[in-house]
Parts: C-alpha cells; sequence; structure tokens
C-alpha cells in the first residue's frame, strides 16, 4: 500500500513540477499530447515494427507466435502461411512505405524457418535459393516501394539456442533475385544484414573483422561492404548496426564500452560515429531505428534500477527513459515493464514496441506523438532539463 501511495505522489509530483517550470517560461501546455495504445492480443502479442507511413504495425500474435500485421481498423490479422508448413510460427519485421509489402519469415514444409515476403495481390512467397550455407533464413527490412529485401542465412543449434555457423548477408530484388553481400573478412566470415534505406541502395549490419566479434558495416553497390568508423576512444571496439534512415544520412546501433557493456551509438553519412551513451546510472544501451530524416531515435537500454526499458533520443534531449518522457506528456505507463521501442515511422510520431502490460503478459504496445505540440527548441530544452531532475526525484522516492 505504501508503495502504490509513494509511486502516486511521484507520478503527481513530476506532472506538477513540469506544468510549474512550462508556465513559468510562457511555453505551450505538453500534456495529452501523445496517446498511448495497448496492442493487447489473447496472451501474447509483439510490436516489431511499424510501416513508414505510420499505417501498419508489424509483428507476432497469439501463444502460437504467428506472423501478422495490425492496423487501427482492424486490430490484429495473421499473415498468410506457406503451403504444406509442418507449423504456423513466424514473424513479420518490416513493410514497404504504405505497408501493402510485409517481410519477415515463416515456417516452411521442411519445418525450417524462411524468409518471406507477403503482398496483398499475391500472398505469401518463399525467397527461394538464397546465398550461404545456412539452412533457415529471416528478411529483416524492405525498401520503400518493396522491390529490395534484406537479411540473413544461417544455421540455428536449438541445443545451444544460438546461431552457430554460416551467417551470410543477402540482398533480393524483384527482378534479380538474391546476391550475397559479402563479410568484412578477417578470421571467421560472416555478416548479418539489419536494414536497408529507402532507396534500397544502401545497407546496414555487422560483420566478422580481423578477428572481432563484431563489426557495424554499410553496403552499396559501388564499394561493397566497408567497416564502420570508430569514435576517438573506442579503438578496438565492437560494434553493431541495426537500423539506417530512410534518406541514408544515419546509421544507429551499438558500440562496446571497456568494462565488456555496451552504450547506444550513432554514425553519419560519413561513417563517423557518435557515442550516445546510455541512460544516467544504468548499463547497456541499444540504438536500434530511426525516423526518415534520422531526428529521433528509439531503443531500449537498463535504467539506475537495473530494469530494461525502452529509450528515445534527439539531438536536443539526449537519451530520456521512454516511460519518464511519456509522463511529461501526461501519460501514465509506469506499471509496465520490460519495456523495448522497436519501430517508428519516417515523421517519428509513431512509435511501437512491446514490454510486459500490467497483467504480466508480453504484449505489443504503440505511441502516436501530436505533431502539433511536438516541442519548440526552447520546450524541448525545458523537457529534457526537467525530466533529468524529475527522474532523479521519482528514483530516490521509488527506492
Amino acid at each position: 500500500m505504501t508503495t502504490r501511495i509513494t509511486e502516486k505522489i511521484t507520478r503527481t509530483m513530476t506532472m506538477i513540477g513540469l506544468a510549474i517550470l512550462i508556465s513559468l517560461m510562457g511555453l505551450p501546455q505538453l500534456v495529452q499530447a501523445t496517446d498511448f495504445t495497448s496492442l493487447a492480443f489473447s496472451s501474447t502479442s509483439y510490436a516489431l515494427g511499424i510501416s513508414p507511413d505510420g499505417s501498419t504495425v508489424l509483428g507476432i500474435e497469439g501463444s502460437d507466435w504467428e506472423s501478422a500485421i495490425w492496423k487501427a481498423s482492424t486490430g490484429w490479422s495473421q499473415l498468410e502461411t506457406l503451403p504444406d508448413a509442418s507449423s504456423t510460427m513466424g514473424g513479420a519485421y518490416n513493410a514497404s512505405s504504405d505497408g501493402s509489402i510485409v517481410v519477415g519469415y515463416a515456417c516452411n514444409a521442411s519445418g525450417n524457418y524462411t524468409a518471406v515476403r507477403w503482398t496483398a495481390a499475391d500472398g505469401i512467397q518463399e525467397l527461394g535459393d538464397l546465398p550461404g550455407a545456412g539452412s533457415e533464413s529471416f528478411a529483416s527490412a524492405v525498401s520503400a516501394d518493396g522491390s529490395v529485401v534484406v537479411g540473413t542465412s544461417y544455421n540455428f543449434d536449438w541445443d545451444q539456442d544460438d546461431y552457430v555457423a554460416d551467417e551470410t548477408a543477402w540482398m533480393w530484388t524483384a527482378s534479380g533475385g538474391a546476391q550475397d553481400l559479402g563479410d568484412l573478412g578477417g578470421g571467421d566470415t560472416w555478416a548479418y544484414a539489419y536494414d536497408v534505406s529507402a532507396d534500397g541502395s544502401t545497407v546496414v549490419g555487422y560483420s566478422s573483422f580481423d578477428g572481432q566479434d563484431s563489426d557495424a558495416f554499410i553496403w552499396n553497390a559501388s564499394d561493397g561492404m566497408t567497416a564502420l568508423g570508430l569514435a576517438e576512444g573506442k579503438e578496438g571496439m565492437e560494434t553493431e548496426a541495426f537500423g539506417i534512415s530512410a534518406d541514408g544520412s544515419v546509421v544507429v546501433g551499438k558500440v562496446e564500452t571497456e568494462s565488456g557493456g555496451w552504450e547506444a551509438a550513432i554514425w553519419d553519412a560519413s561513417g563517423d560515429m557518435t557515442v550516445l551513451g546510455g541512460l544516467e546510472g544504468g548499463g547497456d544501451a541499444v540504438a536500434y531505428t530511426v525516423s526518415g530524416d534520422g531526428s529521433v531515435i528509439i531503443g531500449y537500454a537498463e535504467n539506475a534500477d537495473g530494469d530494461n526499458t525502452a529509450i528515445l533520443w534527439t539531438e536536443e534531449l539526449g537519451i530520456v527513459d521512454f516511460v519518464d518522457y511519456l509522463l511529461a506528456f501526461g501519460i501514465d505507463i509506469s506499471e509496465w515493464d520490460d519495456l523495448y521501442a522497436l519501430g517508428i515511422s519516417d515523421d517519428g510520431l509513431n512509435i511501437v514496441g512491446y514490454g510486459e502490460d500490467p497483467n504480466g503478459d508480453h504484449q505489443g504496445w504503440m505511441v502516436t506523438l501530436d505533431a502539433s505540440s511536438v516541442p519548440v527548441p526552447g520546450a524541448v530544452w525545458l523537457l529534457g532539463s526537467g525530466l533529468f531532475g524529475l527522474m532523479g526525484i521519482r528514483r530516490k522516492m521509488k527506492n
């Protein structure tokens, strides 16, 4: 009972404090500028991505882990499975600009997971004979028009619960089929392709490189696969890239710390790294995906309490805990745990992910920002400084 009262007082103080600061600065009221929607389905749902236009959420639904999409008008809809599939398990990861073409993986007749592409006109399409010796594959991203798909072939050891060999990054096109994107070389040779720019010309991911376990790469047709740069003081550290902005100007991922952990990082169009770090007093942090112009980045991190939480970054705010960010807008999701932010629309106004809901079930969620209420630079500065101060109050009272 005491804990609930303390949390209620903390939330109230946070909102009152921020409202007073805003009024003193003469800035527009920011509360109720966002909307949080639980995408709950039966016992389980996972929101793994969203189409660039924000209309279609990609993910998994149900206890059998079935590929599905979510729309505001229809809720979750299961996607078609492959003929004679031994299981309905699968996952939808990414979509074309309007959500009409979806990519991910599905189970085939042999019982293996295989990269697939769904279209409204033709249904499910297995991408066929992909590069590499791996027996399984997944498609992780697709270009804006749906003509270019990127992904990875691999062998998975279910006893070890880990990828074991033959990880091969590839690109598939509707006109030319699949091609091996290669690797960075040096010792073990493997690579994962995670994302592609809107025009399909630039791919990012990570690969083995010069004895390192992983090194972030960027690939294009003219230069092939090249390693992304390291910030000063990060020489020899491992890196991984997970997302690229639609215009190709920003790549997001993570970089190793001296203690062997991870912190969020970004690269510009020249391949130069900027370390974003993590939450104050927290642990590992990952920048997972990014808005179309690179101005809003989301991901997940360990907070000062040792819990996993979704994060958001802008140049003005830096990295903030998404729970605290929403609280500043009057949205309280403190009863949700283990939050991951994994998808963002091109305009940065629709963000999706999953977490453990108040009932203890893993469920997807979506946050919609009101474009007319996105903070102006002065208000953003206030939000950032207010959050850092008030987050400390909330943590002290929680403890």
